[in-house]
């Protein structure tokens, strides 16, 4: 448990990186999009809300979230977060247009979770160890809970592109599997 000096350096921390986080994550939702191949008429559709400022705003929030759920525990920041995130998805999800939303709304827990992953991994490069098959079925039932009110099939996340999502320059067996955050014990 984060005293509140240790949580307002979180939020201090949240507040000073946003601009940056929001620049990585759009090039990151991205590769997601690409790696969804949707067909022309539907990858315009898709991108149009996948890409928007809200989706943005929705995936940075809840990455916070998970940050403080996982790794340095703030029960007072994540509420706060988690009651941006619900706003956030109520609005987003209101701007969709209703012949759309089917459509967005079967691709978008996954693409939310890919998203928060490839973030994770791009991130903190120094703690892939963290972000194994656990962590990957953590962000899969996660958003599908909050999305759609029920888990997806096991394993949902082993057809993910993850020559997309992980950074490049990585080692999963080098140092990046053996430094880094600190998961909290839950």
């Amino acid at each position: 448990q984060l005293s509140d000096q240790e949580g307002r350096k979180i939020t201090k921390r949240y507040q000073e990186e946003i601009l940056e986080l929001s620049v990585i994550q759009r090039e990151l939702l991205n590769k997601v999009t690409i790696g969804f191949n949707f067909d022309g008429s539907w990858a315009k559709v898709w991108k149009k809300y996948f890409l928007s400022q809200g989706s943005v705003a929705l995936l940075q929030d809840i990455f916070w979230w998970i940050l403080m759920d996982r790794f340095t525990p703030n029960q007072k920041e994540q509420d706060r977060l988690y009651n941006r995130i619900s706003d956030s998805y109520v609005s987003l999800f209101l701007n969709v247009e209703e012949k759309y939303k089917d459509f967005i709304l079967q691709h978008y827990p996954s693409a939310l979770a890919q998203g928060l992953y490839s973030t994770f991994c791009n991130v903190y490069t120094n703690s892939l160890k963290h972000f194994d098959g656990d962590f990957k079925t953590f962000l899969c039932n996660l958003t599908s809970e909050w999305i759609c009110g029920s888990t997806p099939p096991p394993l949902t996340w082993s057809t993910w592109p993850l020559h997309l999502l992980e950074p490049s320059n990585s080692n999963k067996e080098d140092d990046g599997r053996k430094s880094g955050l600190k998961i909290q014990d839950q």
